[in-house]
């Protein structure tokens, strides 16, 4: 392999790891504004629906790859409804109530799931 091969193979590797720590960025929600930091960030998993996880600073707190409170292993349908719901634990989280969420609060956030 020349070195100008190498060379694009570098650079093209650097920068697909500056694109993906940017859209990163771009996708998380700082949800804090005082000292209790809490950021969202939403993924999509490859088969399977949306997901989201919360951190406290740089701590991974909750990665819900579910729906919570529904009856067996649902996914989010679409990132709004995950992100709907990460910021729904996060303002728990603020309140310092349990993060747990109810099948009402689901239906009362629009979140799309099967009975």
């Amino acid at each position: 392999m020349d070195n100008h091969l190498k060379h694009i193979l570098v650079f093209s590797s650097i920068a697909l790891i500056v694109v993906f720590l940017g859209v990163c960025t771009l996708r998380t929600k700082t949800m804090g504004q005082t000292e209790e930091r809490y950021d969202l960030i939403t993924a999509e998993s490859s088969d399977r629906g949306w997901y989201y996880e919360i951190y406290h600073d740089t701590i991974l707190l909750i990665r819900q790859r579910h729906i919570p409170a529904v009856k067996g292993l649902q996914y989010f349908v679409s990132e709004q409804d995950a992100s709907k719901t990460g910021e729904l634990v996060i303002d728990k989280l603020k309140k310092r109530q349990s993060p747990s969420v109810s099948i009402s609060e689901l239906y009362q956030y629009g979140i799309t799931f099967k009975e």
